[in-house]
């Protein structure tokens, strides 16, 4: 996630959608067990390349879009 000149607007909206998930996941920690992300700069702990591979073509072809 990245707040840029390009979403800046956007902002307000943002901080208060990831408090709310914060809220959310503090009152149901269950949804805090996704095992499938990696943190930036943490891409070479996935173990399967191939995953990688096709999840940074999606997103280069969502940004090209």
């Amino acid at each position: 996630m990245a707040i840029t000149m390009a979403n800046v607007e956007n902002l307000d909206d943002f901080v208060e959608s990831v408090r709310k998930c914060k809220d959310l996941m503090i009152k149901e920690p269950s949804l805090n067990k996704n095992h499938d992300t990696a943190m930036y700069a943490m891409s070479d702990s996935i173990p399967d390349k191939n995953f990688l591979s096709d999840f940074i073509c999606i997103h280069q072809a969502c940004l090209l879009d």
